[in-house]
């Protein structure tokens, strides 16, 4: 409780680099299911981490509040979130 959408956006990128580090699954795709005030629901599917077919250009650190926004537009929605590189 307490958390706007833009908050929830940022905790939910901080779990899926939680589950990159902590887990070793990698992210293949976000699925936004709901997008309401004070609400963000989804998916995030992925599979193990394999360096072979995944390869690590750049570590990401954390996921900022730095400018994040959810957007409605053109009938969806647009999300913006800067990563910590």
């Amino acid at each position: 409780g307490g958390q706007d959408r833009e908050e929830r956006l940022v905790n939910v990128c901080t779990e899926i680099l939680d589950g990159f580090e902590i887990g070793h699954r990698a992210p293949g795709a976000v699925l936004v299911e709901e997008v309401g005030e004070g609400r963000l629901r989804g998916r995030v599917r992925g599979e193990d981490f394999d360096p072979a077919r995944h390869p690590v250009l750049r570590e990401v650190k954390a996921a900022t509040h730095h400018q994040v926004a959810i957007v409605a537009e053109n009938g969806g929605w647009s999300a913006r979130v800067y990563l910590d590189l």
